[in-house]
């Protein structure tokens, strides 16, 4: 009990403050990403993403298994905003727009010690 107090603690401040400024909070149901782990073997993948207009998602790229040299959009989205983060990509929905858009992310590495890369194409549904 006392973990679950100590997490809405930590949760609640920020969502006042986005209602307070007039956004809206993110919780973990904006953003639902869903395919198979990179491999780095070559094989392009295929994700897709859930998220609410206005929101923004970040998704981690790298497993207990793979070393990333270099992650870069391969093609940007059309509609939102894409970019890389570290070992990760953002995607950034626009305020103004629901329906599909797409972009492409390069992860290039190791995996279990075999150099590759992975195509990832991201289908996104903004909803």
């Amino acid at each position: 009990m006392r973990s679950v107090c100590f997490a809405l603690v930590g949760v609640l401040p920020g969502i006042l403050l986005g209602l307070l400024s007039g956004l809206q909070p993110s919780l973990a149901g904006d953003c639902i990403v869903s395919g198979p782990a990179p491999r780095l073997d070559s094989k392009p993948i295929e994700w897709t993403l859930g998220i609410g207009r206005g929101q923004q998602c970040i998704r981690g790229l790298r497993s207990a298994a793979m070393l990333i040299n270099r992650v870069e959009i391969e093609s940007p989205a059309k509609q939102g905003r894409v970019k890389v983060q570290g070992y990760a990509f953002s995607y950034e929905a626009p305020t103004d727009f629901t329906g599909e858009d797409s972009f492409s992310v390069l992860v290039d590495g190791s995996f279990r010690g075999v150099a590759g890369h992975t195509l990832i194409k991201v289908q996104v549904n903004v909803r």
